[in-house]
């Protein structure tokens, strides 16, 4: 058996052939199996019943012809990529099309490759192991978003954020670009347009790590109603974080402020306990949220309130220099000026480049720390 998959690696590996010719697709799964030694092969006669197939079970490659009844190869790409849950699914298109327009057509909706009919078995195999094998599941959206990040290190936000809405227009569910694009219009200041893409995100399928930077994207945009003193569209955001992300501590303590400016104490006091009982889950990894959540209480005049909770996260991050600072600043709200410095220098032992604490360090004994 020629160039077959390793045995480790064959149940890692499934493929779905798609095609209204049955013996074409006996013939693509013959080759997948006894070529390549994929042994987890599932097959649809068109697009439509390709894409139900898709639905009820993952595939890491499909191979779909274009020109099919019901629905065709290329609106099965367009439903692919619009899908919360397969949109990284990589695609072969395998048809007889050929001109240059009918391939950029294809490139353009998101497919990953592109095999011309009649082919021999040589190429075919050579391209599924390259497909394979390669981490891209649409290189004309990679093209898009490769730019897009060059012109964002350069803080050229207008052409990046160009370039990750045309990367969106050939994978539109992509949940990371999406990520990007509203992150870059932050930088623009652009903050109804942000505003526009994580609501609509936090209503989709989205994984933990894309789900967490929204919501807290989503309490910065809050934050920034909050400072305009535009109470109501700050605790739409807050809600909007915490109903997406029940985890979302900083929105429920966005909800408490917000109900303070109010006047409903009751309230507020429901937001700040509930935000105190989830502070008891974080663990080591999110530590930081423990210190975003004293700032807040800083930066709210609850200093009181900011020590408990640096003085708790103390407890779980020894050596944190960012917590000690934050601790001495609160300190220093309180009066207890000799904690705070000996915070600030337990800080400078930890980071000596921490210049925020031999500032404060400096202010509170008069010397050069």
């Amino acid at each position: 058996m020629a160039n077959t998959l390793s045995e480790s690696a064959k149940p890692a590996i499934s493929v779905l052939v798609i095609d209204d010719d049955q013996t074409m697709r006996n013939a693509m799964s013959s080759i997948l199996r006894s070529e390549i030694g994929i042994q987890d092969i599932g097959t649809a006669g068109n697009g439509l019943q390709g894409w139900k197939t898709l639905v009820d079970k993952p595939f890491d490659l499909v191979l779909v012809d274009w020109m099919m009844p019901v629905m065709d190869g290329y609106n099965f790409v367009k439903t692919v990529r619009q899908d919360a849950r397969r949109y990284k699914t990589k695609i072969i298109m395998i048809t007889s099309k050929k001109a240059v327009n009918d391939v950029s057509d294809a490139m353009n909706v998101g497919i990953t490759s592109y095999i011309i009919k009649p082919f021999d078995k040589e190429t075919f195999v050579r391209k599924i192991q390259f497909i394979l094998a390669s981490p891209k599941i649409s290189p004309k959206e990679s093209e898009y978003v490769d730019e897009a990040d060059v012109f964002l290190a350069l803080e050229e936000y207008g052409k990046a954020v160009n370039g990750y809405s045309k990367a969106l227009d050939v994978v539109p569910a992509d949940a990371e670009v999406k990520l990007k694009l509203a992150s870059t219009l932050m930088k623009k200041y652009e903050y109804d347009q942000a505003y526009a893409v994580y609501s609509e995100m936090m209503k989709g399928e989205l994984s933990h790590e894309i789900l967490r930077a929204s919501s807290s994207a989503m309490v910065k945009l809050g934050d920034i109603d909050f400072a305009k003193d535009m109470f109501k569209e700050s605790a739409e955001k807050y809600h909007e974080a915490v109903t997406a992300d029940p985890s979302q501590i900083e929105g429920y303590m966005g909800l408490g402020e917000v109900d303070l400016k109010l006047g409903d104490t009751e309230s507020a006091k429901k937001h700040f306990e509930k935000a105190d009982l989830m502070l008891l889950d974080v663990g080591q990894d999110d530590i930081m949220v423990l210190n975003n959540m004293a700032i807040r209480h800083r930066k709210a005049g609850r200093a009181t309130d900011a020590v408990r909770v640096l003085e708790n996260s103390l407890k779980r991050a020894q050596g944190n220099p960012y917590i000690l600072y934050n601790l001495g600043r609160a300190y220093m709200d309180l009066d207890q000026l000799e904690l705070a410095e000996a915070c600030f220098r337990d800080a400078l032992r930890l980071d000596p480049t921490l210049a925020e604490a031999r500032t404060m360090l400096q202010a509170i004994t008069g010397k050069d720390a």
